[in-house]
């Protein structure tokens, strides 16, 4: 569903066009492209267009990956002929996704989830946030004020008058 529609992907594709699909899909990206611990969920074409694509990879990528004979069995939208097709125009791009992972189709949604959770924590863990360079500039002018603070409290104790800052 998108945004409030409620046909399937290929039914609104067919009502809209695939052109006016994808300026929704680029205008709810830029949306929620700042908004923190939320998931999204695209179809693969989301990768055809480099900017969307830039988007999500600003957050984690989890490609979820099956075996497009079971997919087309498991649903009646999509033909295996269909799926094809659409991994071949954007497969390449979704394998460079951040975590890629193997799904059965119709599997069990909360253990899936619970594969992503710790892929996610893992990839976390294997290349942990790097601190920017404003980020430590400011712990060392933090820590520096909080220095300076003490030095006044400790003379205005010992009854001096503050040491005039010096930048």
């Amino acid at each position: 569903m998108l945004c409030g529609f409620t046909l399937s992907v290929k039914e609104l594709k067919a009502k809209i066009g695939e052109e006016d699909y994808r300026a929704y899909e680029s205008a709810i990206l830029a949306e929620v492209q700042s908004m923190l611990r939320c998931v999204v969920s695209t179809d693969s074409g989301v990768a055809l267009d480099n900017v969307n694509w830039g988007k999500l990879r600003e957050g984690i990528v989890v490609y979820l990956r099956t075996d497009n004979a079971k997919l087309a069995e498991a649903q009646d939208e999509y033909s295996l002929s269909e799926i094809d097709a659409e991994l071949e125009r954007c497969g390449e791009k979704l394998m460079e996704a951040d975590i890629v992972m193997g799904v059965e189709p119709k599997a069990n949604l909360d253990e899936t989830a619970m594969r992503i959770c710790e892929g996610i924590k893992e990839l976390i863990e294997k290349n942990p946030p790097k601190r920017t360079v404003w980020q430590e500039e400011h712990d060392k002018r933090e820590a520096e004020r909080a220095e300076r603070e003490a030095e006044i409290a400790a003379r205005k104790a010992k009854g001096f008058a503050p040491k005039p800052k010096e930048d």
